[in-house]
């Protein structure tokens, strides 16, 4: 048909993004190639014409021409009814169009775009023809761009983002409900108006679910309501409370532990777990009925969020509470003993493996170990879903388990710490337990590194003698610290342990920063000592003699202490290490806080060293105590200021005042503060043709003295 189309794409030529050009009278088509493909980080000018008087179609980019074709003397129109579309219109394109315009008369110069002669719009025009990110680069590019030369200065604006030096520290505090409302449903990160489907699947997802591989529950302290007389089908297994997946075996066992602490005189009743009929996911037995014979139905429902159920609903018609678990493992790996240390298995050492639930008597087991670092050990299978696992080397351990019945395999996984049983003289390990590793393994100095962030370590359990920088370490070193002080009193160690060297500035890069340490034990051989700090995860350790030397990984200067969990409407306080006393009068404190679902918090103090927090919703929260230190600007914010070269008194023009802060508007970045006061704080001359009867009036010159800096939208002219 009579028409034309411009638009992009391969057209067979091998060229994606490029630009074709096709115009008809019905009986003749002419189609023009552009041959290249438009670049996709800045604005292209295309332009197609068709000059009857030349005879001709050309197609233009960036207002030079790439094909040009003739027309043929019997040409016709090229007119019809259809819309005019502007967009992808299906056809794929991705992109901006901007700036489309539409003439009756041939045209054949386009620079600059759409022909315009008005110097100011130019100015504006050039910054759009491309993508200008809004890096400092960037920006000042296209301000001294737009703008042109101040005075005698060409490139006469800065743009600078020096900010202050900024050490953070954050804690994550979960927001609890203290009740569900009847009907109501929650999920894990504390969002309410989600779906069960959503959140944690459908019995439909599962379609090899197998009820022998369900998990019997037997607690004391939980009643399980019989189920009423069925008829069953053949081959239907019938409904059971005590049948569970095993993934609720542990909400379910949180849940019994919070009820019996809150309501130590009630019971907690299981009405419903495996049914083959429900419609919901009972019918794979990842999902439970509740009630308790002393607490409300909504606190209930509350607790069995904190217990950790995926998806929590009060059912408020029946009385009860429906909570279900994700897919997870349908099988699970127990060791005996089960080790109740940092590290579960000894190297020389072995443990009884099997599998939970018991297996049916048809189910075939394979045992196997996956490497994945130093740590190393062998596998002997045994009968019935069991096996043997004797570490050999230190480090992370994977032991699997593959289970095949009916023509289909589960598998599950878990990994296991090996640790040595002692450490000989002059070894030393890393923390993923490799042997013989350098010192180096935990990095060189931390450039943000300042001794004023050093925590003091203070423990009746320890002897630091008299050398006061026996007790300054980083934060996350004193935690190693405080760690393998309880390790040796879960030990039943006696005696103290000596510090004999902390922060030492003359040391090596991690002593000098305050994550170094080298302890001594009179009652435990320096070689269980230096096993007893690897359990504990310092990166680095090393024997010598009767010393243990001990190195740890940079970790945040700050830290934020306090309780993880606040009840909506509670409150709890806050504090942070080190506090500003002791980091300097100059220092300053902030406190922030987000979320990364529906969790919300508020604060009664954002800049005191011990801020009291209050739960508005529930779901987890970020809090972060910031010190901002030195001079400069503030973080997320960036000055725009005329070069120091110009002289106090320059005069700005209105014009190139509101180029400024237009441009501003348009490109500076999303949450990030602009501060204009440099500019401000200039003169700046208005002209105007507002009286016409003097066309050469010049207005006053006013100065404008600018407040705290503003967002550009708010500081429009």
């Amino acid at each position: 048909r009579a028409g034309w189309v411009l638009g992009t794409g391969d057209f067979g030529r091998g060229l994606p993004g490029n630009l074709r050009f096709a115009v008809g009278d019905g009986a003749t088509t002419v189609e023009l190639f552009a041959d290249l493909t438009l670049p996709t980080d800045r604005f292209s000018h295309v332009a197609a014409v068709l000059d009857r008087g030349a005879g001709r179609v050309t197609l233009f980019v960036d207002g030079r021409p790439r094909d040009r074709k003739p027309l043929g003397g019997s040409f016709g129109a090229v007119g019809n009814t259809a819309p005019l579309l502007i967009g992808p219109g299906g056809s794929g394109f991705l992109g901006t169009i901007d700036e489309v315009r539409l003439s009756s008369a041939a045209r054949a110069d386009f620079f600059p775009a759409l022909g315009e002669s008005d110097a100011h719009y130019c100015r504006r025009l050039r910054i759009f023809r491309r993508w200008t990110l809004p890096t400092p680069a960037g920006l000042t590019e296209a301000l001294n761009t737009a703008v042109g030369p101040i005075g005698p200065v060409q490139d006469p604006l800065v743009v600078d983002d020096t900010n202050r030096r900024v050490v953070r520290g954050t804690h994550v505090v979960t927001v609890l409900p203290v009740s569900l409302l009847p009907g109501e449903a929650i999920d894990r990160d504390g969002r309410r108006r989600v779906a069960e489907a959503d959140v944690v699947g459908t019995a439909a997802d599962e379609q090899l679910f197998d009820p022998a591989y369900l998990l019997r529950l037997a607690r004391a302290d939980v009643d399980y309501t019989p189920p009423p007389p069925r008829d069953l089908r053949p081959y239907e297994p019938p409904p059971d409370p005590h049948l569970v997946q095993l993934v609720v075996e542990e909400p379910l066992d949180r849940l019994a532990g919070l009820v019996a602490a809150e309501a130590p005189a009630g019971r907690l009743q299981l009405d419903s777990g495996f049914d083959p009929r429900a419609e919901d996911l009972r019918a794979t037995g990842r999902a439970l009925m509740l009630r308790h014979s002393t607490l409300p139905t909504g606190r209930l429902a509350a607790l069995a969020h904190r217990a950790g159920f995926d998806f929590v609903r009060y059912l408020g018609d029946a009385g009860l509470v429906y909570a279900a678990c994700a897919v997870g493992d349908r099988l699970g790996i127990d060791l005996t003993p089960p080790g109740d240390g940092p590290t579960r298995l000894t190297v020389g050492s072995a443990v009884q493996l099997a599998v939970r639930p018991a297996l049916p008597a048809d189910a075939f087991v394979r045992w196997l170990t996956v490497p994945c670092g130093p740590g190393r050990a062998t596998v002997t299978e045994g009968p019935a879903g069991t096996a043997t696992l004797t570490a050999t080397a230190p480090g992370g351990v994977v032991v699997r388990v593959d289970v095949s019945r009916g023509g289909h395999t589960l598998g599950a996984t878990r990994t296991l710490r090996a640790g040595p049983a002692e450490l000989a003289d002059g070894a030393q390990i890393a923390a993923d337990g490799t042997l013989g590793a350098p010192a180096s393994v935990v990095g060189g100095p931390d450039p943000d590194f300042d001794p004023v962030f050093l925590t003091r370590h203070d423990d009746p359990r320890a002897d630091y003698g008299t050398d006061p920088d026996h007790h300054l370490v980083q934060y996350g070193t004193a935690r190693r610290l405080d760690a393998l002080l309880a390790e040796l009193d879960r030990q039943r160690i006696t005696g103290r342990l000596t510090v004999a060297a902390a922060f030492d500035p003359s040391g090596d890069a991690p002593a000098a920063q305050g994550r170094g340490l080298t302890v001594r034990h009179g009652g435990l051989p320096p070689g269980r000592l230096a096993a007893a700090a690897h359990a504990v995860g310092f990166g680095h350790v090393r024997r010598a003699g009767s010393d243990v030397v001990l190195r740890h990984a940079a970790e945040p200067l700050v830290a934020v202490e306090g309780p993880d969990t606040v009840a909506e409407g509670g409150s709890v306080d806050l504090r942070v290490v080190p506090p500003p006393g002791a980091v300097g009068a100059d220092a300053r404190l902030d406190w922030a806080s987000g979320a990364p679902a529906d969790g919300l918090a508020a604060w009664n103090t954002t800049t005191q060293p011990t801020p009291r927090l209050t739960g508005v919703r529930a779901g987890r929260v970020w809090v972060q105590a910031a010190y901002l230190l030195g001079a400069g600007l503030a973080p997320y914010t960036f000055e725009v200021r005329l070069r120091p070269e110009l002289p106090a008194d320059t005069v700005i023009s209105k014009d190139q005042y509101d180029l400024i802060m237009n441009i501003l508007n348009t490109l500076h970045p999303i949450g990030v503060e602009v501060s204009t006061r440099a500019i401000g704080e200039h003169v700046i001359e208005v002209r105007g043709d507002a009286l016409a009867a003097n066309p050469d009036h010049t207005f006053p010159k006013f100065r404008v003295r600018s407040g705290p800096p503003r967002r550009a939208k708010e500081a429009s002219p």
